[in-house]
């Protein structure tokens, strides 16, 4: 969660072994989507979806996620290969969200900015 709190890691000497670990989970569980394993009512209706879509905005947006695909990548090489199925669950489960809600992308998006702190605190606990 220490990494989560941060806007910006590109430029912090931060340990990501914890956050990795968590996505690398959240990687394999998107897996099993993309492979037909699970479809896309059950992501919906799942809480791992919910934490799987957060975990990779917030991770997104401060660039950890970037960070981690530098750390096994050969120096300027940019291989999105690392997390490429989170990031199409993501993309899938934010659609879902926002038809289900009746509001924009860009709205709930806004609503995991809004409430990054809260999701913090309750997963610190």
């Amino acid at each position: 969660m220490d990494v989560l709190k941060l806007d910006n890691v590109e430029d912090e000497i931060v340990n990501l072994n914890d956050l990795e670990s968590v996505l690398e989970l959240l990687e394999d569980f998107s897996t099993f989507k993309k492979h037909g394993v699970l479809d896309r009512e059950l992501v919906w209706d799942s809480a791992i979806g919910w934490y799987a879509s957060r975990y990779f905005h917030y991770s997104d947006k401060n660039k950890s996620i970037k960070k981690i695909r530098t750390r096994w990548c050969k120096p300027m090489q940019n291989d999105k290969t690392y997390y490429e199925n989170l990031e199409e669950l993501y993309k899938g489960y934010l659609k879902q969200e926002a038809s289900h809600r009746k509001v924009s992308e860009g709205d709930i998006k806004q609503d995991y900015n809004a409430t990054k702190q809260e999701f913090i605190k309750s997963e610190e606990t």
